[in-house]
């Protein structure tokens, strides 16, 4: 009786990592275009469907009978699911695996409430039509054909786990030596960068204040101030304080003005 159990539970979790692996290709291949294979292994699964379904199962097939009871059990039940995976995920490999950042009402990006509501929907689909017919197929094998199947499947799973986990670890140092490498010849460019940008801002800075006097002088040749205003000017051209501190910059913003429209007459 236990390992009859045991034997349906196995093919359950399979049969919907399996199920949830076409999934996923399928919303790729209509939204993106392109095969994409969307599993954390290189196999034709993804196991937290399978995580999933099994957990949906075992807690709501009692109320399968209220659909409303059904679908926020499964909105719930899948939304903790995808939240703790993307988290230890995120921790393990120092990335996010997905991210619904983009999109409305999502929680630090791991969920969000479009998928959420979809994840519900579908569990109402799987529990009252799939599962049925699921359960039907399996009880159709064998308790030795099961067994046998079953530990060639997960063999198979076990080695694409163990070499997934060692190639994206290796990844994941890769990675890391290649933005340490990334920061530190960014601090050189950046460096260079700079050096060359206020080189470059302090000979237009110089070019400007020469372009500027040469205008001024010709400014007021040109301009109508009087004598004693262009001699104010000229003999005060940085005065801050004062008695006549007012008057004067009135003069040297008419000043400026006037230059202003000499230079726009020449343009």
């Amino acid at each position: 009786m236990l390992i009859t159990i045991f034997l349906r539970w196995s093919w359950i979790f399979f049969v919907y990592a399996f199920f949830g692996w076409c999934v996923e290709v399928i919303f790729h291949a209509v939204s993106e275009g392109k095969f994409i294979n969307r599993g954390f292994l290189i196999g034709p699964v993804c196991p937290i469907y399978g995580f999933g379904v099994l957990t949906v199962i075992l807690c709501l097939e009692p109320v399968k009978s209220n659909p409303l009871l059904l679908f926020l059990g499964s909105v719930i039940l899948t939304s903790v699911l995808e939240f703790i995976t993307g988290l230890i995920l995120e921790k393990i490999f120092n990335d996010k695996w997905w991210d619904y950042s983009k999109e409305p009402l999502n929680l630090f990006g791991y969920i969000c409430i479009r998928f959420s509501l979809a994840w519900g929907l579908a569990c109402i689909l799987v529990i009252d039509v799939i599962h049925p017919i699921v359960i039907k197929s399996i009880d159709l094998l064998s308790p030795t054909s099961s067994l046998v199947l079953l530990f060639i499947i997960y063999s198979l799973i076990f080695t694409d786990l163990t070499v997934t986990l060692i190639e994206t670890l290796k990844l994941r140092k890769l990675l890391f030596f290649a933005e340490s490498a990334e920061k530190g010849l960014r601090m050189v460019s950046d460096g260079i960068g700079e050096a060359l940008t206020n080189t470059t801002l302090d000979a237009m800075e110089r070019f400007e204040e020469s372009r500027e006097a040469v205008e001024f002088r010709k400014a007021k040749t040109r301009v109508g101030l009087s004598s004693v205003q262009k001699r104010i000017l000229s003999a005060y051209p940085r005065l801050r304080e004062g008695r006549h501190r007012d008057v004067l910059l009135k003069l040297k913003e008419k000043f400026k003005s006037e230059i202003r429209t000499v230079s726009e007459y020449k343009k």
